[in-house]
């Protein structure tokens, strides 16, 4: 007879809003992502480890083939708060390989010391995905003109204008195409 195993699940939004016990694993049921938890960290870490919490994946995923091979169109979120010195870093990396298509973001808390921000690839030009203003609920799609294959996990960075930031919080998206080959 076979053993039947439920993981704890609900959707992807209540799923980021809690946090569970050391190695337990939530399923969101509307995106179908699993994030694993830490006993702390509220929403958890994806399965490979490399997208803290509010890490958004498989927002929209299609199987074209009878042997697996699938396109998914995914995102990551990141909070990215005490803004402080010249340049900031993300956590959440493109993964790699991926077709990226752009970083979104908001500004959360009003920025301040810079008069404007840049957002770019680490390494890469600093406003990639465009220069962004500093006041409250500015936004910005930071789309690129045709997407841009990546094949390397790379992070993000927030480069201050005018001068170093001071204080502030911005929120990040960062939004990505997966080709996944098939399976069999």
């Amino acid at each position: 007879m076979s053993v039947q195993v439920q993981l704890r699940r609900d959707t992807l939004t209540n799923v980021l809003a809690n946090h569970g016990a050391l190695g337990e694993v939530f399923v969101s049921t509307d995106t179908h992502g699993l994030f694993v938890q830490d006993g702390a960290t509220i929403g958890g870490f994806t399965p490979n480890g490399t997208s803290p919490a509010r890490a958004a994946a498989a927002v929209d995923a299609t199987t074209n083939t009878s042997h697996g091979g699938m396109i998914q169109f995914a995102c990551q979120e990141q909070l990215i708060s005490g803004l402080s010195g010249a340049t900031v870093v993300s956590t959440i990396t493109f993964p790699n390989p991926c077709l990226i298509l752009g970083v979104s973001c908001r500004v959360i808390t009003a920025i301040t010391g810079a008069t404007s921000f840049n957002v770019g690839r680490t390494g890469g030009t600093a406003n990639e995905f465009g220069n962004v203003g500093i006041a409250l609920n500015t936004t910005n799609a930071g789309l690129l003109g045709t997407p841009n294959s990546q094949f390397a996990s790379v992070t993000v960075t927030l480069t201050a204008v005018g001068a170093n930031f001071t204080a502030g919080a911005v929120r990040i998206q960062l939004n990505y195409i997966l080709l996944n080959p098939p399976t069999s």
